[in-house]
């Protein structure tokens, strides 16, 4: 994997602002995504603020951490596709259509989480790109995002 996460790589375009991944977003998540050649890879921990009751994750922080994350994923996944250094030139504008998350195991707030996700299907317009939430090699959550291409 590389030195550089994605969304560092490309720090200067639109999605700089974005809560999940926005490097610019000050009260974001900052999440990093690294592409290996294969599949997207993040690690994040979760701050006291991201509770949901008791002790556990908050599930919408979990699905951005799932659709940012897959986002990232799919533009390096499709970038590989094409023959496109990673950085060059302005990322492929797209918005995420839908997502479905199955939540399987609930997420302790002090858990390190580690996403990891794939392009699963390529349509005309679309890419739909899988992921996997997992603590400590267990899987807790997994979605999938639809993510449609625009402009």
């Amino acid at each position: 994997m590389g030195k550089q996460s994605l969304q560092e790589i490309w720090a200067s375009n639109d999605y700089s602002s974005c809560f999940g991944c926005g490097p610019k977003n000050t009260h974001g998540l900052k999440i990093q995504s690294f592409w290996n050649g294969k599949e997207g890879v993040c690690r994040w921990r979760a701050e006291p603020h991201h509770k949901g009751i008791k002790s556990l994750l908050n599930g919408g922080i979990i699905a951005t951490l799932i659709d940012c994350h897959s986002f990232w994923t799919g533009l390096a996944a499709l970038c590989q596709r094409e023959e496109i250094p990673l950085g060059k030139g302005v990322p492929m504008k797209m918005v995420t259509g839908s997502m479905t998350v199955t939540y399987i195991h609930p997420i302790p707030i002090d858990a390190e989480i580690e996403l990891k996700a794939h392009l699963a299907k390529i349509g005309k317009r679309s890419r739909v790109v899988a992921c996997s939430v997992s603590v400590d090699g267990k899987e807790h959550t997994r979605g999938e995002v639809t993510l449609v291409l625009v402009g």
